[in-house]
Order: C-alpha cells, then sequence, then structure tokens
C-alpha cells in the first residue's frame, strides 16, 4: 500500500492497486472477454457460426470481470483520529465495502514475519497489524509487504501517527518501542535507560576469532560448513536429481533414435537436471567457503561476507535502533512443557501436546535439534533503512559473548 494526503493531520490514509502493472496484467483479460462477449452477441461481423450468447456472455464474463478486478480493483486504510476509527474498504474505483473498527479496542502496533505456503511454493511477508492484548479483539490487518524495511516503515509511521507503541517480533524476539523512542538508537536507550552490558567469559570451544582495538572490535565468523537444515535440503535435491537425470536420459535417449533430432528438445532436458546441481553447488559453496566479518565500533557497525562477490552492510550507530540476540530455546519452550502431575505428556503454550515420553533422552535430543533448525538463532541489526543477521549456526554460548561484546562496544 501506499501513503496518500488526505489534507488532513488527523487522517492517514493508504490505499492499493490501479495503474502501473496492474493495468498492464489485468488490461489482456479485459480486452478478451470484451472481445469474447461481443461476438456472441453479433456486434463484431464473423465467418461462419460463432459462439452463442449462453455460452460467449459467462465465459467473456469471467476474462472481462478479472480483467476488470486488476484494472479498477482499489482497497485502502483510512486511520481517522477525530472519529477515532479505523476503516478498511475494497471496490472497483469506489468503495463498495467497508469495515470499521474503534481504535480505543487497539494497544499496539504489530509486525511480524510470516511464511505463506501455496501450491507450489512459500514466500515470506511481514504483516503489519492493529492489536489488541485482549483475547477477543481481532487484529486489523493494515499491510503485508514482502520486504522487512517497507513493512517497518509503515508500522512506524501508522505508531506515531497513533501515538501507540510498536511490538517488532520478525526476528522471532519481541522488541517493544514506544512511539516517541521509534528513531532512538540503541547507544541513546541504553544512555537513557542506564543500561550497561557485562561480557561473559569467551566459551572455550569458540570457533570465531574476536580482535580488540582501541574504539572497535572485529568478530571473524569462519565458514560453519554443512549442518543439519542443510543436509536435509540436499537429500531433498539429490533425490530430485536423480529422478530429473533419469528422465532426462530417457527423453535425451528416445530424441536420438528418432528420425530427426532437435538440439533444442536435447537442451531442455540438460538443463532440467542442471538446475537442482547449481541449487546445490551453492548451498555447499555457501556454507564452506564463505566467511563472515563483523566490526563495531563507537559510530559504524558494519557485516562484511566474503570471498566471492563481496557483500557488505553498513549501518552509523547513530541510526541502528535494534540489536537483536535471537536465542535457541529449550525444546519444552518450543513445543510445551509437562503438565503438572503428568510426567509423561508436553502441554503449554509453546506447542501442542506431543502425548510422548518426556525422560526419553533420544526423544529429547531429537526435540532439541528441531527446536534449533525451526529458531534458527542468529544475531540482528536494524534500522529503518537496512537490517541484516549474521551468527545463524554458531552455539548459543558463542553467540551470547558476541552479541555482548559487539553492543558493549557501540553503547559505551
Amino acid at each position: 500500500m501506499k501513503f496518500i494526503d488526505p489534507k488532513d493531520p488527523e487522517i492517514l490514509e493508504m490505499k492499493r492497486g490501479g495503474g502501473g502493472c496492474f493495468v498492464i496484467f489485468g488490461l489482456p483479460f479485459f480486452l478478451v472477454g470484451l472481445f469474447i462477449i461481443c461476438l456472441s452477441l453479433g456486434l463484431i461481423p464473423e465467418k461462419g457460426e460463432g459462439f452463442p450468447w449462453y455460452v460467449g456472455i459467462p465465459f467473456g464474463g469471467v476474462f472481462a470481470s478479472l480483467g476488470a478486478a486488476f484494472i479498477f480493483g482499489r482497497s485502502g486504510i483510512i486511520i481517522d483520529k477525530r472519529r477515532n476509527s479505523i476503516v478498511s474498504w475494497w471496490g472497483l474505483i469506489v468503495a463498495f465495502k467497508r469495515t470499521e473498527n474503534t481504535l480505543a479496542h487497539f494497544e499496539r502496533i504489530a509486525l511480524d514475519r510470516e511464511v505463506r505456503r501455496g501450491e507450489k511454493k512459500s514466500y515470506t511477508v511481514y504483516p503489519v497489524r492493529l492489536a489488541s492484548t485482549k483475547v477477543d479483539t481481532e487484529p486489523v490487518n493494515i499491510d503485508e509487504p514482502k520486504e522487512y524495511q517497507q513493512a517497518r516503515q509503515i508500522a512506524e509511521k501508522i505508531a506515531k501517527f497513533l501515538e501507540l507503541p510498536l511490538a517488532d517480533s520478525s526476528t522471532g524476539t519481541e522488541v517493544v518501542r514506544e512511539a516517541d523512542k521509534l528513531d532512538e538508537s540503541i547507544r541513546d536507550r541504553a544512555r537513557r535507560l542506564g543500561e550497561t552490558v557485562v561480557i561473559p567469559s569467551p566459551p572455550s570451544a569458540m570457533r570465531s576469532t574476536v580482535r580488540k582495538e582501541y574504539a572497535s572490535v572485529t568478530v571473524e565468523i569462519p565458514p560453519l560448513g554443512l549442518m543439519l537444515n542443510h543436509y536435509i535440503i540436499l537429500v531433498g535435491l539429490s533425490v530430485f536429481l536423480v529422478m530429473a537425470v533419469i528422465s532426462g536420459i530417457t527423453t535425451v535417449y528416445s530424441i536420438i533414435k528418432g528420425s530427426e533430432t532437435d538440439f533444442i528438445l536435447i537442451l531442455v532436458p540438460c538443463l532440467f537436471f542442471l538446475i537442482p546441481i547449481a541449487v546445490i553447488f551453492q548451498v555447499v559453496y555457501k556454507q564452506l567457503r564463505i566467511s563472515t566479518v563483523v566490526t563495531a565500533s563507537t559510530t559504524e557497525f558494519t557485516v562484511e561476507r566474503r570471498p566471492g562477490i563481496r557483500k557488505v552492510t553498513e549501518i552509523p550507530v547513530e541510526e541502528l535502533e535494534d540489536f537483536v540476540l535471537k536465542t535457541t530455546p529449550h525444546f519444552s519452550r518450543v513445543f510445551g512443557s509437562r503438565s503438572p502431575g503428568d510426567p509423561h505428556t508436553f502441554s503449554g503454550s509453546g506447542g501442542p501436546d506431543l502425548n510422548q515420553v518426556t525422560d526419553n533422552p533420544a526423544l529429547a535430543k531429537f526435540l532439541e535439534v528441531v527446536a534449533k533448525i525451526a529458531t534458527n538463532a542468529g544475531i540482528t541489526a536494524l534500522s529503518d533503512r537496512v537490517s541484516v543477521t549474521f551468527g545463524q549456526g554458531l552455539a548459543q554460548d558463542e553467540l551470547t559473548y558476541i552479541y555482548s561484546i559487539l553492543k558493549k562496544t557501540m553503547i559505551e
């Protein structure tokens, strides 16, 4: 959605749809639908027998309606502080349906991260919602951008407008900031709250290298190698690769055995099984070769990945608004904890009842591994302009040490 100027300081309005790609995508459907309808009604002369009207009108109407929805479809949000209301609407050019809620029911702006799964692929969205801590109050969806920075900007603008706190759970750890502190850097926040950072002792089995200088610290994180989740991906791709190779060889053989050989027909099945090979190579190369160098000082925070295509993310400390350590919880915090009085079951807000024996060491170890894969621990640095996550795959005690020494360097 895009913000539009309502020319009223008490109103914040957003609108989606119309123009650009929507017209380009919808126009062919709309024109084809109109053509079929006109053809069935005899408005366009043609040779021979055309569509009967009872076939052409419904068939063309489907195409025309779909195209019209893309070309003329609109939706939006109107937040009115004077009327203490938020209105969600949709329609064709003008609003057809409006849903109104009272702003007094909501206490915060929520920003989250969700993975949506379709029939053929999955994608990540960052929903921005008006939310409440009350169970009986349904949140109001404002927008669902696919880019985190866009979602963060929308959430911050609405939070400032409504003077509500922003609860950001996109990293897996909820960070709540008051509306008047949304642009406050972690250094300013630490000084305001009198926060001090205690650096724990370095782990005995650290994989990273830490170098301290006068006003900065550099952490070199080596390639972490393949972990369990990567092996799962590689096994799946390998199975697909074997099937693709068998299918490709069969297809190429049948083409060569034919009377005519078409180069394109041979190339297509070859490309079909070359794609998973490229994906496997990319996964293995990234984990075995690419290292991360993180540098923090009182003025700058930098994350560099190398070798290969050099990628550097730089965030001035005065713009760094969140620095989050995402932990890997014990399996009982992911799947639930033991029910009182029942030593054989898991239950709780953390997950469903597993109905399994909890003192089984093999089961406990398995759940710990699944918890680590599911939570994907790491350190995330966020600003309004850019965000970066690093350290995935490191042990929790090492992550905590790195997080502490980097944060202490930047805020003190």
